[in-house]
């Protein structure tokens, strides 16, 4: 019933404890005894889950330490096997969707995302290279163009928008917005920048539910009770959006542009 690397993981596992879970050394120890070579390390990593057996051989060596008959070898190395089979069938699939992955992007006439375009697709996504391109699916090390974070990253990620803004700018700039939006509730700022006193308040019972920076430009979300959405205070927001960019903007020098303020229902 063994299908794939889980199920052959597990059933080893199994087969050492109901060896009485023999340690590392003496797996080895048996295995030589047998005639057969196991490390100590790898029969850890096995009985941990963390490989099977990478050979035939190996695989016999792993039974003999935990003291399987010999008439059961063969239904093991049968279902060793089929396991193997069913993994390069899994990593052929993968390799074609990842190729496809690729062509798609590249600009290339070969489907291959060039040197070149990969150092124009890192800059478009905040990034300078670190360390040479080495494929459009292999970890690259990069460093971010904002703060010089160095991060690794895959290039397809990017491409694909599921990796974004640097994690550090990240928060970074969530920190900076909070502190802003605290500050600008004490009643003398809003009074110094034209702000009524009573709108003030009304922000009191608002807060900021997310800020994503996307390298120069910061996106900021405001959450907000939905009775808050009906007063006249909210309904131009021309003023305090600008109150929050020029804040914001003082604080972060690589903040460019504040260029929306949404408003969600979260707080109800």
């Amino acid at each position: 019933m063994m299908r794939d690397l889980a199920d052959l993981g597990t059933g080893l596992a199994d087969v050492h404890e109901r060896a009485g879970a023999p340690s590392r050394r003496e797996m080895e120890r048996r295995a030589r005894s047998a005639g057969a070579t196991l490390s100590s390390s790898a029969a850890q990593r096995i009985v941990s889950r963390r490989q099977v057996p990478s050979s035939p051989e190996q695989l016999v060596a792993f039974l003999r330490a935990c003291e399987v008959p010999e008439r059961d070898h063969a239904e093991w190395l049968q279902a060793w096997a089929r396991v193997r089979r069913h993994q390069a069938v899994e990593l052929n699939a993968s390799k074609t969707l990842l190729d496809l992955q690729e062509a798609e992007a590249a600009e290339d006439p070969s489907g291959r995302v060039t040197a070149e375009q990969a150092a124009q697709l890192l800059s478009s996504a905040g990034y300078a290279p670190a360390e040479r391109y080495r494929g459009y699916h292999v970890p690259w090390t990069v460093r971010c163009q904002v703060c010089t974070a160095v991060k690794r990253i895959r290039l397809s990620d990017q491409a694909d928008g599921r990796t974004k803004q640097c994690t550090q700018c990240d928060n970074d700039a969530e920190r900076t917005v909070q502190e802003v939006w605290t500050a600008l509730f004490d009643r003398q700022q809003w009074k110094e920048k034209g702000m009524p006193p009573t709108e003030a308040e009304m922000f009191r019972r608002c807060r900021v539910a997310g800020v994503e920076r996307r390298q120069s430009r910061l996106h900021i979300t405001v959450a907000a009770p939905s009775e808050v959405f009906a007063t006249a205070g909210l309904a131009d927001t021309s003023a305090w959006e600008s109150l929050i960019a020029d804040a914001v903007s003082e604080k972060l020098d690589t903040v460019s542009e504040v260029i929306y303020v949404t408003y969600t229902d979260r707080l109800n």
